[in-house]
C-alpha cells in the first residue's frame, strides 16, 4: 500500500493569536480592497476564532485600513455603464451595508445617471444605424440593465438630434 511521507504533507499554518489573523488580513487587504462582510468571510476559512476575527475588523477600521464607503465609490466609479439599479446589486453583492450603499448611490445625480447611460447606450448602438425596430430593442436592453424610462427617453432625443 502507498504511504505518503510525513515530511512532503504539507501543514497548515494555525491562526489563533490576535497578531496572526492580523497579518493574515494585511496579508489578503494587500493584494485587493473588500468589505467587511468579504474580509470576515475569508477570515472565517482560515479560522474559527470570531471574537479574535471580530477584534481584528475592528483594529483595521480604526486604522482607516477596511472602508466600506470607499469600496462602494470604487466599485461605482469602475463601472460607469452602470445604472443605480446595477450598482446596488453589486454593494449587495460585495457586502456593502445598506445605508452607505444609499449614501453612495444618492450621490449620483440625474446629470451623472444620463452620462452612464449615454454610454451604456452608445456601447449597445455600435455603429449600426438607428431603425425603428432598433431603438425598440436598445430601449427595452437599458431598461433592463436598470436605467429609468426617462433617462432613456432623454439619451434617444438627444442621440435624434
Amino acid at each position: 500500500m502507498w504511504k505518503q511521507k510525513s515530511s512532503n504533507i504539507k501543514k497548515q499554518k494555525s491562526y489563533d493569536s490576535f497578531d496572526d489573523i492580523f497579518s493574515l488580513a494585511l496579508n489578503i487587504l494587500s493584494r485587493t480592497d473588500l468589505t467587511v462582510k468579504k474580509l470576515r468571510e475569508k477570515l472565517a476559512l482560515k479560522t474559527t476564532k470570531y471574537d479574535e476575527i471580530d477584534n481584528v475588523i475592528e483594529r483595521l477600521l480604526e486604522l482607516e485600513l477596511l472602508n466600506d464607503h470607499e469600496r462602494a465609490k470604487t466599485i461605482a466609479k469602475g463601472h460607469p455603464a452602470w445604472s443605480k439599479l446595477r450598482l446596488k446589486q453589486a454593494f449587495y453583492e460585495q457586502g456593502v451595508p445598506a445605508d452607505i450603499s444609499a449614501n453612495v448611490l444618492a450621490e449620483i445625480d440625474f446629470e451623472e445617471e444620463k452620462e452612464r447611460c449615454l454610454l451604456a447606450y452608445q456601447k449597445a448602438m455600435g455603429y449600426r444605424e438607428l431603425t425603428e425596430e432598433l431603438r425598440l430593442k436598445l430601449f427595452q436592453s437599458m431598461l433592463r440593465r436598470g436605467f429609468s424610462a426617462n433617462t432613456i427617453r432623454s439619451i434617444m432625443d438627444i442621440d435624434e438630434d
